[in-house]
């Protein structure tokens, strides 16, 4: 959220801290020409077992585990999974196997960065659009100027002799 060291704000809430990073992240990916990208972060994925059976006497169960949330963002509809990090008894840890979430990613915080990125590649390429327009409308009206100034310096040299010339007393000069 800090641009510059003297305008800090004292408090920011979590929306417009991601708002902040997201227009960053996507300025950055606007340069790099960056089409997808994935993002990671830990998480708890709660699972509920029920019965298929609605008669069944088995009660819910109820499950948590702690792993790795990985959403994919591309210009087609979002992915996400789900790694488990799984522990051994020896206390290291490695992530299990993937699993494909359901359900959509649309309202993710990230999943707005790429319509951004072609906002602001479009800005761009109207920005640049613009600057050729005016250095073209620039140089055209410059080369007008020095057509102008040329057709005028031909127009005295075809003006030759001067008329003061050819009516002077001491030097008659006769049109050719």
């Amino acid at each position: 959220m800090e641009r510059y060291c003297n305008n800090s704000p004292n408090a920011v809430s979590d929306a417009e801290l991601l708002t902040e990073l997201a227009n960053d992240v996507a300025l950055d990916f606007a340069e790099a020409d960056v089409v997808r990208f994935g993002v990671a972060y830990l998480c708890k994925r709660v699972i509920t077992l029920r019965p298929a059976d609605p008669n069944a006497t088995m009660k819910p169960t109820t499950t948590k585990r702690q792993g790795v949330c990985v959403e994919l963002h591309s210009d087609k509809e979002p992915v996400g999974i789900f790694r488990e990090i799984l522990r051994s008894s020896g206390g290291k840890a490695m992530l299990g196997a993937a699993e494909t979430l359901d359900g959509s990613f649309a309202d993710s915080p990230y999943a707005g960065v790429l319509n951004l990125v072609a906002k602001w590649k479009a800005a761009d390429a109207q920005a640049k659009a613009e600057a050729k327009a005016k250095a073209e409308a620039k140089a055209k009206a410059e080369a007008k100027a020095k057509a102008e100034a040329k057709a005028k310096a031909q127009a005295r040299v075809a003006a030759w002799p001067p008329q003061f010339l050819l009516n002077s007393p001491r030097r008659p000069i006769q049109p050719a």
